[in-house]
């Protein structure tokens, strides 16, 4: 009696499921896959629904044939239908290399594929839980995400490989391991241990072994608070996506944006992550270029473009445009340059004679001028007393500028408020320093300590604009 109630509990924590009338079941022997077979069994015996048991031995420890036999012994037990891909030298190719997660994902997900076609199931069913999801949002929320981020794992995706479609369901996404593992020790089931979820060489394991633990130490209840968490997020990130599809539908024509209708914050940075993914135009659009981006729309950029990579975002009138950079400028242009496209406020590089720094669009490098100085670039005269320890970076605690033209000085974040620079982009601004001393601010001005005609004894510094960039002038 205990082991149904607890059984009928956690049928209805049960992410929502799929209209189909045939499920696989993914087992690899391990405890939520055990449980979500023996979950799954009721479920489908209720709803008149086939059930199949899916196995994959990616053949990479020395006890996964045992597995193997165990699982095919369980499904028999069971009276279910048993379908395994085992992966041998040569039978698998792939771009990654074979043993690392990436490829085991691969094989995995190319396997369920096949063995799909061979039961006819419509669904795969995966036995990721509740821990698996908090451990997902907090391995996100370290490397840096936004919404749809820290939404986490979806209940159910929608997988294409090589030209064909894969369904995946995870019905226990609710469900905490701890009770997957009380519902086996209960019903007298007993599951496979794999010795490397032990090991702390990998980061999901020590989020999940130290992070996480110390988390519901200090707080009961914290895994149950961040799925709960994620789930609003995902809801948020839903809408948001809706009302993006809406607009970009609406005001999008292949390259271009129409901007002329400025939405509120979230929802715009929404527009232009959707936007810019469109036909895969770039592989990670991250922050600092939505950011980037986003000023262009609301006209609060330095510039009328901004270069990424293989592509450029430009604002004509009222409309964005992406097209393909063809300045010649990118990410890796020679091995005399240090490039840096949207680097952080820790980036810093040093200004080297015969090497060229690129941050954000700028090119900086130590070039003297032929002849009159034009109107392609910006030249400035280092005074050898300055022409040191000469760095390319961006703002820190407690900068001080001398702007050119002035008497005093002043912390350079006064000096940026009062020239009413945008809080967005006062980070983004590369600044030429030596030592402490803040010599330019890109796109601004500079220092009354570099000067515009040459002197006796120093060096000069040359400065290239994105816009000079993309118009080709340089």
């Amino acid at each position: 009696m205990k082991v149904k109630a607890l059984q009928q509990r956690l049928l209805s924590l049960m992410t929502r499921p799929p209209e189909v009338r045939k499920i696989a079941a993914a087992v690899s022997g391990g405890c939520d896959s055990v449980a979500m077979l023996l979950l799954l069994r009721e479920w489908c015996r209720m709803r008149h629904i086939k059930l199949y048991v899916f196995h994959v031995d990616h053949s990479l420890r020395s006890v996964s044939g045992e597995d193997s036999l165990w699982v095919k012994n369980l499904a028999t037990r069971l009276g279910l239908e048993f379908f395994m891909r085992k992966a041998c030298p040569g039978s698998f190719s792939s771009d990654h290399k074979v043993g690392s997660e990436a490829w085991a994902r691969e094989f995995r997900y190319n396997s369920f594929i096949e063995m799909l076609d061979e039961s006819g199931a419509d669904i795969v069913a995966t036995g990721h839980n509740a821990d698996d999801q908090a451990e997902t949002v907090l391995m996100r929320l370290m490397r840096g995400c936004s919404w749809q981020g820290l939404g986490g794992i979806n209940s159910r995706i929608r997988l294409k490989l090589n030209g064909r479609e894969l369904r995946v369901w995870r019905p226990l996404l609710n469900v905490a391991r701890i009770e997957l593992e009380r519902l086996l020790l209960d019903s007298g089931q007993s599951w496979r241990e794999d010795e490397t979820n032990q090991t702390l060489q990998y980061s999901r394991n020590r989020v999940r072994h130290q992070l996480l633990p110390l988390m519901n130490e200090l707080q009961g209840g914290s895994t149950r608070h961040i799925v709960a968490l994620s789930a609003d997020a995902r809801q948020l990130q839903h809408r948001l996506a809706r009302q993006a599809r809406a607009f970009i539908k609406k005001f999008a024509t292949g390259s271009e944006l129409k901007v002329y209708i400025t939405p509120e914050c979230t929802l715009r940075r929404e527009i232009i992550r959707r936007w810019l993914c469109v036909d895969d135009r770039s592989l990670r659009v991250d922050r600092t270029l939505i950011s980037r981006v986003d000023q262009l729309w609301r006209k609060k950029c330095l510039v009328d473009r901004v270069v990424y990579k293989e592509f450029c975002v430009k604002r004509l009138s009222d409309r964005l445009i992406v097209e393909e950079n063809l300045t010649g400028y990118s990410a890796c242009e020679s091995e005399n340059s240090v490039p840096t496209d949207c680097a952080g406020r820790d980036f810093k590089a040093l200004l080297q004679k015969d090497q060229r720094v690129e941050v954000n669009g700028w090119k900086f490098s130590l070039d003297k001028p032929a002849g009159d100085l034009g109107n392609n670039a910006s030249f400035f005269f280092i005074p050898a007393e300055y022409a040191h320890d000469l760095q390319i970076r961006f703002r820190q605690p407690g900068d001080r500028f001398y702007p050119a033209g002035g008497n005093g000085g002043k912390k350079l974040a006064r000096w940026l408020i009062d020239q009413k620079i945008p809080v967005g982009l006062r980070d983004l601004l590369p600044l030429v320093a030596s030592t402490n001393n803040v010599l330019l601010v890109a796109g601004y001005v500079h220092s009354r300590f570099l000067k515009l005609e040459p002197g006796p004894d120093g060096l000069w510094l040359k400065v290239v604009s994105p816009e000079e960039i993309i118009s080709g002038k340089t």
